[in-house]
């Protein structure tokens, strides 16, 4: 019997009828749980615009089957901080969505960040600005995170936001992050931490039109491309979704799900 889609699922809800959530995923263009025993992360979108297994993430190394305390969630991945890393594929232009011309996109995220970095790579298509082209999202040993799109072209970046020190809360519990960026839009970026705790960005001042170039790296997870320094993030993965769109405020809501979190199918 094939698993019931996303619309089965929506019907049927996670845990009864009363908790059904009908999610629009057309634009869902990755979606990790993190809930395999070993192996490959899969994409497991079932969207129209899916990136399918060009999006699966081929792991080095990390700890599966980690518990999470969300209710409606299952096992995630531990990323040690020293030599665990995932990247996604060879495929540098099906990221280009985020960072282009046409820059719209959202990244909604379960995380345990489990000590102070010292200024990690979270997930991103560059490490550094100057001549790379493509997205970055770094944590700091002030617990703040720093979102950025680089050009290029030069030394300056489309986007360079960064939530003020201890927007991280803790090293100890799972919090939800949502980040949603529209190049049009006023403003382009939106953060939030747990359906809450907003943060707003602007481009930055001067030139800041991005690349239509392709990213630079394919999609790096827990690491930067920096020999020697490859491997820097020490935390806890569990439901991951990209999407090409501003998601709304509803379909945050329900993703929260009031810190239960929700599964998308």
């Amino acid at each position: 019997m094939s698993p019931p889609t996303m619309r089965d699922q929506a019907l049927l809800g996670q845990a009864g009828a009363a908790d059904a959530y009908e999610f629009d995923d057309s634009k869902l263009k990755a979606y990790w749980k993190f809930d395999e025993g070993s192996g490959t992360v899969y994409n497991v979108s079932e969207g129209t615009e899916d990136l399918g297994s060009d999006a699966d993430i081929t792991m080095n190394g990390g700890t599966y089957s980690v518990a999470t305390d969300m209710g409606d969630l299952g096992t995630g991945v531990t990323f040690d901080g020293t030599d665990d890393s995932g990247y996604c594929g060879s495929n540098l232009s099906q990221w280009n969505y985020i960072s282009n011309t046409s820059g719209l996109a959202s990244f909604f995220f379960w995380a345990k960040f489990l000590s102070a970095p010292s200024e990690e790579t979270f997930i991103g298509t560059v490490y550094t600005e100057g001549t790379q082209i493509g997205l970055l999202i770094r944590i700091h040993s002030t617990m703040k995170m720093l979102w950025h799109i680089s050009r290029g072209t030069d030394a300056t970046r489309t986007i360079s936001v960064s939530s003020g020190n201890n927007y991280i809360p803790d090293t100890t519990n799972w919090h939800s992050y949502c980040y949603t960026y529209d190049y049009g839009g006023s403003p382009p970026l939106h953060l939030k931490r747990d359906n809450a705790n907003e943060i707003t960005g602007n481009l930055a001042s001067g030139t800041n039109t991005p690349s239509d170039s392709n990213n630079t790296y394919p999609m790096q997870i827990a690491r930067r491309n920096v020999p020697g320094s490859e491997f820097n993030a020490h935390y806890s993965a569990c439901e991951w979704s990209m999407w090409h769109e501003v998601i709304d405020s509803d379909t945050q809501d329900a993703l929260y799900n009031d810190g239960a979190g929700r599964e998308i199918y």
